[in-house]
């Protein structure tokens, strides 16, 4: 039984004032678990009124936007999902689905774009980080990986070169023929590696814990190893702090989300918020 990888980008490519990093990120799974992930997510979605099927997508960045028309368009807001923090709360559910199979391993590494030298690119730097931490899952699960990515109309060749090339340090010996770019409107999985590196995205740039918190537990290496092995960030002087459990009282976007995926699951509004102001419902796999 192989593996799949499925990876997208978030971020800026070039540097940009308040968001420097760019991130390539996404998931491993076991084979046999893709169509448990497919049905996990489209339920998911359909509980918000959402239908997962082509062409409508998941797209991260379609949370912050209201931006919709024909070249474009807005699958969130065309489904009716107007409020932000409902659109929030859809992809905070898509992620603890597909993330919470048991054979899912999240994989992130992020690029600071101030720091790069003249003629490096942010998603060539990294790439092959990213490919060491995919041979590296598939040598601790005795296997070998497929790599799916979204479609590169600009960079597939040398993203290909890459893979070839291999890592300063060894070949890709497990990475099954190479990597294969998808439209990410036909893959599910594709569309949930958007949702994963845009969380990450989010948390270095923005300092926005709540994405990542839904599958902090399937990243690579949690508890005792995540940064560094699931978390990469390059030109970096600090190291990656993880998010901090959140306290009670919850602040009022964290209420207002909680809410809305306690709609979606049918669960009474009543007695949903014990007096100290912390959910009496909590989600099992969240971080």
């Amino acid at each position: 039984m192989g593996r799949i990888y499925y990876f997208d980008d978030s971020g800026s490519r070039v540097p940009r004032e308040g968001a420097p990093f760019f991130v390539l990120g996404g998931f491993g799974i076991d084979m046999d678990d893709v169509p448990e992930l497919k049905e996990r997510v489209q339920k998911a979605a359909e509980r918000y009124g959402f239908k997962l099927e082509h062409p409508s997508e998941l797209k991260f960045q379609h949370v912050g936007t209201l931006k919709d028309n024909g070249k474009h368009p807005h699958w969130m807001i065309r489904a009716g999902l107007t409020d932000r923090n409902q659109r929030r709360a859809l992809v905070y559910s898509c992620l603890r689905e597909a993330m919470s199979i048991q054979s899912v391993s999240a994989l992130c590494v992020a690029v600071n774009t101030e720091r790069l030298r003249d003629g490096e690119s942010a998603i060539g730097s990294a790439l092959i980080p990213l490919l060491e931490r995919v041979e590296f899952n598939c040598q601790r699960m005795n296997t070998q990986g497929l790599v799916v990515m979204d479609e590169e109309r600009r960079d597939d060749k040398a993203l290909r070169q890459g893979l070839r090339d291999g890592s300063p340090y060894f070949k890709f010996a497990r990475v099954l023929d190479t990597i294969a770019f998808m439209p990410s409107e036909e893959s599910p999985g594709v569309q949930v590696a958007d949702l994963v590196a845009g969380a990450f995205s989010r948390y270095l740039n923005s300092g926005d814990a709540g994405y990542l918190r839904t599958f902090l537990r399937a990243v690579d290496g949690y508890p005792e190893w995540v940064r560094g092995r699931g978390l990469k960030v390059l030109h970096r002087a600090d190291r990656v702090r993880l998010p901090e459990h959140r306290e009670a009282p919850w602040g009022e976007t964290d209420r207002l989300v909680h809410d809305y995926e306690m709609d979606a699951l049918g669960v009474s509004a009543e007695n949903r918020w014990s007096g100290n102001g912390s959910p009496t419902h909590q989600f099992e796999f969240e971080g």
